[in-house]
């Protein structure tokens, strides 16, 4: 089966990658690694199978409570699969970049079956894998090296509400770790794993907003440098979205090469856009504007 076209969304994490992820994969040809295959990744054909034979499936609201309910079959970021591909260790605070050629053709083949695979379980002519990968792994390139078609998408939200965000992420991500007692990982920090993390960390401790805000000043300037190498390359505002999102999305799906969804599932979603059951209590605008002055200007919010 021919992947064409795959498309990854970036952007720092809390900035809405995962509402821009649900609504891409809400689209009639979009195919994706969901929360059945991201846990079965060596048998996602049959776990699959056996999953739809006996109806199986369970609903809520995920751990992060922000009004985002998933299912064995919403689209997952694939954290199993990006360990299987390039072996990361999720408790190194930097991940050095790699190449096609550190990576070994026959690894690059992995990758594609594995892709080819999650393609066969999308009842669609012209599937488009979709993926999602918020924590600004650093394989943007190698990507494109694999795919050389590939579209990257860059959801791009004011800093001062991520980096608030991003210790609420922290704190919820730790806390689902000791309810489920996870046999490897006892703590995590989730964030981008850029070279001047551990630094940062270390001056300023992992759970500050002086951290989180250097954090996403990090980002955003790991992006800028790298957008002009990017063949095909969108960036957007996610308070743009907020505003105008039916136009805002008739944009992303044109540059996907995608029609606008028509379904009714994709019409509700775009209908909720904005309405949470959630509430936030963010401070210390000063501070992060003082540390990401540049950026804030750069897109806007300054």
């Amino acid at each position: 089966m021919i992947i064409d076209r795959p498309i990854f969304i970036i952007g720092a994490p809390r900035s809405g990658t995962s509402m821009l992820y649900d609504l891409l994969c809400l689209h009639e040809d979009a195919a994706y690694v969901n929360n059945l295959t991201n846990t079965y990744n060596a048998q996602p054909l049959a776990v699959s199978a056996l999953c739809k034979k006996f109806g199986l499936n369970i609903r809520g609201e995920r751990f992060l409570k922000d009004s985002v309910d998933v299912d064995l079959y919403t689209p997952a970021e694939p954290f199993t699969y990006w360990g299987k591909w390039f072996s990361r260790d999720i408790e190194s605070l930097y991940w050095k970049e790699q190449t096609r050629k550190d990576l070994g053709e026959a690894k690059v083949q992995e990758i594609k079956r594995d892709l080819q695979k999650i393609l066969s379980l999308f009842a669609t002519p012209k599937p488009r894998f979709i993926c999602k990968f918020a924590t600004i792994q650093p394989e943007i390139e190698l990507i494109q090296e694999i795919f050389p078609d590939a579209h990257f998408i860059n959801i791009v939200r004011d800093g001062r509400f991520v980096a608030n965000s991003l210790i609420k992420l922290y704190d919820l991500s730790n806390e689902q770790l000791k309810r489920i007692r996870h046999p490897l990982l006892k703590h995590i920090i989730p964030y981008p794993r850029f070279a001047s993390l551990p630094s940062i960390i270390n001056t300023y401790g992992e759970k500050s907003l002086e951290c989180t805000a250097r954090v996403w000043d990090e980002t955003m300037n790991y992006i800028e440098d790298i957008k002009p190498r990017l063949r095909h390359y969108y960036e957007f505002r996610y308070e743009d979205l907020m505003q105008e999102p039916t136009l805002e999305l008739k944009k992303l799906f044109d540059f996907c090469g995608l029609a606008l969804p028509q379904n009714a599932a994709f019409r509700n979603y775009v209908a909720k856009i904005g309405k949470t059951k959630h509430k936030n209590n963010y401070e210390g605008f000063e501070l992060v504007e003082k540390i990401c002055a540049q950026n804030l200007k750069r897109y806007g919010y300054l």
